[in-house]
C-alpha cells in the first residue's frame, strides 16, 4: 500500500497549479461573458434601437476587450513573474533590510549605554573625590 501524503512541497505545488487554473477558468468564463455582452450590445444598439444615432456598442465592447486583455495579461503575464515566488523573496529581502536596521540600532544604542555608563563612573568618582576632600 503506498503513502498517499503529500510533503510541503508537493502541497504548496499543487495549491499553486490549482491556483492557477481556477484563475484561467475565470478569464474564459470572463471572455464568454465578453462575447455575450458585446452581442447585447450590439442588439440593444441597433435593433432595440436604444441610442441609434451613436454607435456606442463599439467603445463599450473596446473598453471591455481592454479590461478583458487586462485581466488575460494579469493570469498570463504578471502572475507568473510578480506571483507567489516574487513576493516570497521580496518579503525575504525586506526583513533582512529589517534585521540588519534593528542590529545597526541595537549597537547604537549599546555604544549610547556604554557611554553613559562611563560617564555616570567618571561623575560618581569625581563626586567621591570632592566629598572625601
Amino acid at each position: 500500500m503506498e503513502n498517499t501524503q503529500l510533503s510541503q512541497e508537493q502541497y504548496q505545488l499543487f495549491k499553486t497549479a490549482e491556483t492557477y487554473l481556477r484563475r484561467k477558468r475565470l478569464l474564459y468564463i470572463h471572455f464568454c461573458v465578453f462575447v455575450l455582452g458585446c452581442i447585447f450590445f450590439y442588439v440593444a444598439n441597433k435593433l432595440l434601437n436604444f441610442a441609434p444615432q451613436y454607435d456606442w456598442y463599439l467603445w463599450a465592447s473596446l473598453l471591455w476587450l481592454f479590461l478583458w486583455c487586462c485581466h488575460a495579461m494579469n493570469v498570463f503575464v504578471f502572475d507568473r513573474f510578480l506571483g507567489k515566488e516574487w513576493q516570497e523573496k521580496q518579503r525575504q529581502r525586506l526583513i533582512q533590510i529589517q534585521q540588519q536596521r534593528l542590529i545597526k540600532m541595537e549597537a547604537a544604542v549599546e555604544k549610547e549605554f556604554q557611554l553613559q555608563k562611563e560617564q555616570a563612573k567618571k561623575d560618581l568618582t569625581s563626586a567621591e573625590i570632592t566629598t572625601n576632600a
